[in-house]
């Protein structure tokens, strides 16, 4: 009997206890709740059972237990804090590219060279002529290392010069030796050259994405790992890709050089009016940032691009078929001279009449 006036047992006691019924598990409780709960069964005179359940030790073992799922918890919720704060960042994003306060210049060079890029009215127009030959230039380089790639990827590395269509090869033209790399790096280099194309086609102006700097480089930098991964040792010194590689391409003699803009040769045309490149744009397109204009880059020899048809030549063609086939109709009406409609039922005078009377040619039947 203690103090207090109750029973409590020893701790040796309890000790015997809880080593005799080692299959007792810990009671989830806190300590002043555990107290509690011996205090009451104390009352009742069941000392055995009080000290075989809940013990000192299993107090303490709930509270570490407790301590350890609190600190847990915390944990938890500092990770969901710290993913909502990055979606929040994210959406801040997409919304700030959506409502974005910029120009849009949907550049056109000619039917199938358009790109969309993003300025501001305050711009020089300098500055705005000069971004614009420089991506226009970095397109059409990247469309033609794209073409490379894929011919690379199918026939293999480019032979030298003197020995160019001496043998027969799966090359048509005869450039390449005809031995692609393994089927791995082959489509490595087949999906590096498809993003090339997918980024330089005319379809990013329509879907509105707009073209930057950092697009291109990224899409150069697949290029490089590509054609390293696939060929390690290097590419011959005749190669397009190696040149390229080794900043030593010239592309004096083919196709892509009549593309390439001089930027001291170039103009944009914009509402039949030339932007000058000493006034900011604001003064050729106006002051309104939420706009989309269309304009055009030229050669200064070129003069004035001819204006746009109202429509797209899809459109066109299918105008164009429309009137064929009403006139081909009307060509009909007008050959056929006979009165051969007042045989059909519209033209009866007596329909009416008939239908009434249950004369309708539907409702006689002939028998024999």
């Amino acid at each position: 009997m203690c103090a207090d006036g109750w029973r409590r047992t020893s701790s040796a006691y309890a000790r015997r206890r809880r080593t005799k019924r080692s299959d007792d598990r810990s009671w989830p409780c806190s300590s002043a709740c555990a107290a509690a709960i011996c205090i009451w069964m104390n009352s009742r005179n069941d000392v055995s059972k009080a000290t075989s359940r809940v013990t000192w030790g299993d107090w303490a073992s709930a509270e570490q237990t407790r301590k350890k799922s609190r600190q847990r918890t915390f944990k938890v919720g500092q990770n969901v804090l710290r993913r909502r704060a990055s979606r929040s960042c994210q959406a801040e994003t997409v919304l700030r590219d959506r409502w974005r306060t910029m120009v849009l210049l949907h550049v056109k060079r000619g039917d199938d060279d358009e790109f969309l890029v993003e300025c501001s009215c305050g711009d020089p127009g300098q500055d705005v002529l000069a971004m614009i030959v420089s991506l226009h230039n970095r397109r059409r380089v990247l469309a033609f290392l794209a073409d490379n790639v894929d011919a690379l990827a199918e026939y293999g590395p480019m032979r030298p010069e003197e020995e160019r269509g001496l043998e027969g090869t799966a090359d048509p033209t005869g450039v390449r030796c005809g031995v692609p790399p393994q089927p791995g790096y082959v489509q490595t280099l087949q999906r590096v050259a498809k993003d090339a194309h997918a980024l330089v086609d005319k379809k990013q102006a329509e879907k509105r994405v707009v073209l930057k700097p950092e697009h291109l480089e990224e899409c150069e930098m697949n290029i490089r790992g590509a054609v390293a991964i696939a060929y390690p040792m290097g590419l011959p010194e005749c190669d397009v890709l190696r040149q390229w590689v080794d900043d030593r391409l010239d592309l004096s003699g083919t196709l892509v050089s009549k593309n390439i803009m001089e930027l001291d040769e170039s103009a944009l045309w914009f509402a039949g009016k030339r932007i000058s490149t000493g006034d900011p744009l604001g003064k050729a397109i106006g002051s309104n940032e939420k706009t989309k204009v269309v304009v055009r880059l030229q050669r200064l020899s070129s003069g004035a691009p001819v204006r746009e048809p109202a429509v797209d030549k899809e459109t066109q063609k299918a105008m164009m078929a429309y009137y064929h086939k009403k006139q081909e109709e009307q060509k009909r009406l007008e050959e056929d001279n006979q009165d051969s409609y007042l045989n059909s039922d519209w033209a009866n005078p007596k329909q009416y009449k008939q239908h009434f009377q249950g004369l309708s040619p539907g409702n006689i039947k002939w028998r024999p």
